[in-house]
């Protein structure tokens, strides 16, 4: 698998008056990312730093800004390594984003440091696409988190599956279980859809769908942390020969520390193949979000894998 880099300078001068803290987007046109056929291959943007000046002068002023897909629906410039600040503004289908960068701290991403690492990270990422748990970690997301601070503890349903009747019992807290049906194929048991469904019924659903498509994945990472868990004398009545870990009586049951793990490893994946994106001869472009403190701005920027600014 190659990879190649490329390196863009933009300017951009606004023409309309913005008022202060005033988000304000604006097109950059990647049509040069397209060959032929009409569509490009998946990139991702690494570096990028944003200049901006008052109108008509070399004035600079601050500003924060990040890079949104062309629907405005996902934060191309996000970095799950790195804690960053939510920048609530109304968007397509959200009330925040999160932050890129300033006109002081230029957005720059932190992939490994060894080079072959990182060739190997995003050959990871690029699988995890173009399997099925990509859908089923986003639809996931936030779900753990709802059911441990759900005030029901118990659930029961059909399965989706082997239409049985299933059930499940999250718990929080660190030595403590999490039980559920476990289904004909030797896999979880997924709750069956239901029209007006609760918030705590579908995090369950989304959350066991979760577990079974890690089950599935059979990744080796989750595989070496139930192995270890086989030493731990606190959950000696479980078979932690494989993922996930079973009772005696053939029930799935998963410590809370163990179902934090998935979840967030599913998360950060999910949201490094956010990072990616993808145009064509009908949307050749990105879009720039910024903000700034100052009323009238013209903007000149650049992603740059250098991180280096504009003078």
């Amino acid at each position: 698998m190659s990879f190649s880099r490329k390196e863009y300078l933009f300017s951009h001068t606004m023409t309309r008056v913005t008022q202060a803290n005033q988000p304000t987007v604006f097109k950059i046109d990647l049509r040069e990312l397209i060959p032929c056929y009409g569509c490009s291959a998946l990139f991702v943007i690494d570096n990028m730093s944003v200049t901006a000046y008052k109108q008509s002068t070399l004035e600079k002023i601050p500003v924060k800004f990040t890079v949104l897909d062309e629907n405005k629906k996902r934060v191309l410039t996000n970095d799950p390594c790195k804690l960053s600040s939510k920048w609530h503004v109304e968007t397509v289908c959200r009330s925040y984003v999160t932050i890129a960068g300033t006109d002081t701290v230029p957005f720059d991403r932190s992939p490994p440091v060894c080079d072959e690492d990182n060739k190997q990270a995003l050959a990871n990422v690029l699988a995890f696409m173009m399997s099925s748990s990509l859908w089923v970690s986003d639809r996931a997301r936030g779900a753990f988190d709802i059911l441990v601070n759900s005030t029901r503890g118990e659930f029961e349903f059909t399965c989706d599956v082997c239409s049985e009747i299933g059930f499940a019992c999250v718990m929080e807290g660190p030595d403590r279980l999490s039980y559920f049906s476990s289904c004909e194929d030797d896999y979880v048991c997924i709750p069956s859809q239901r029209p007006c469904a609760d918030e705590d019924y579908v995090a369950l659903r989304n959350l066991l769908t979760l577990l079974r498509s890690a089950s599935l994945d059979n990744l080796d990472v989750l595989n070496r942390v139930t192995e270890e868990m086989a030493a731990d004398r606190t959950f000696q009545e479980l078979d932690c020969t494989s993922f996930p870990p079973r009772q005696k009586n053939g029930n799935v049951a998963i410590p809370y520390e163990l179902m934090k793990r998935v979840t967030s490893l599913y998360q950060t994946m999910s949201e490094y193949a956010d990072n990616f994106a993808i145009i064509d001869n009908k949307t050749s472009n990105v879009k720039v979000l910024i903000e700034s403190p100052s009323a009238n701005i013209g903007v000149y920027h650049h992603p740059d894998p250098f991180g280096t600014y504009l003078a």
